[in-house]
């Protein structure tokens, strides 16, 4: 028996580095998703901002974000949540930080999956903003549940979530 993907009444968090991951690495596997009426967001973490040649960091940041809504609108993903970190800089940042950054969106959600890097095919992967998210993400996955991670998501009227099903 195969499993069924996520489709109706589910939502899917999809959280990736920068604007291109989510076509490049899972596009039709997304689109299928929102054919059977799963609810996508996908939650992009950087700025994409050195992310061309010959363009400005501001033009280079506006084409990035509005390729990505283009996509966004053929994949099927209803919304677009937008961290604006610094891309290329993620191998330096904290990721306790970034953590705490998906934990209060999967609170907030609450999907029933998320899509992200495998945090554990990290050694055939050579861009250290994929590895850092996925190993946030991968934290997340079971932070999320509890209520002393991040209690201030409370004051917002955010509770403990945990996903059913994980996808690399």
């Amino acid at each position: 028996m195969t499993h069924p993907l996520p489709g109706r009444g589910h939502t899917v968090l999809v959280i990736v580095a920068h604007a291109d991951d989510a076509a490049l690495f899972c596009g039709g596997t997304l689109r299928l998703m929102a054919e059977r009426g799963a609810r996508l967001v996908l939650l992009r973490v950087t700025d994409d901002r050195f992310d061309s040649v010959g363009l400005s960091v501001d033009e280079t940041i506006a084409v990035n974000t509005q390729q990505l809504h283009r996509a966004a609108e053929i994949l099927g993903i209803a919304e677009i949540i937008e961290l604006n970190w610094e891309t290329d800089r993620l191998g330096d940042a904290s990721e306790v930080g970034l953590r705490e950054r998906f934990i209060y969106h999967v609170r907030r959600i609450r999907p029933y999956a998320v899509i992200s890097f495998d945090p554990y095919g990290a050694f055939h992967e050579d861009n250290q903003d994929h590895i850092k998210v996925a190993h946030a993400v991968d934290e997340t996955y079971w932070t999320a549940q509890f209520d002393k991670h991040h209690p201030e998501h409370f004051d917002e009227g955010l509770a403990p979530h945990g996903v059913y099903e994980r996808w690399y």
